[in-house]
């Protein structure tokens, strides 16, 4: 069975996205399918490709972490 993440849309609904998905990875669940409108379609695409190794299974969230946590 596939697990799915979809994240919406609404400019300040990005932030609240991020600490969802750090929960989501916490407990280490890991979505095969990504969607997203707007800010989320943002999050879903970086989430989606990734930084570092292919072996590493949090790779695009770091990535993420990264834009949501410099500001």
């Amino acid at each position: 069975m596939n697990t799915a993440l979809v994240l919406g849309g609404g400019g300040a609904l990005g932030d609240c996205e991020f600490g969802v998905l750090q929960y989501v990875y916490q407990y280490n669940i890991r979505p095969q399918i990504i969607c997203g409108t707007s800010v989320g379609a943002v999050n879903a695409a970086k989430l989606a490709a990734g930084e570092g190794t292919p072996q590493e299974t949090d790779r695009g969230f770091k990535g993420l972490q990264n834009i949501w946590l410099r500001f």
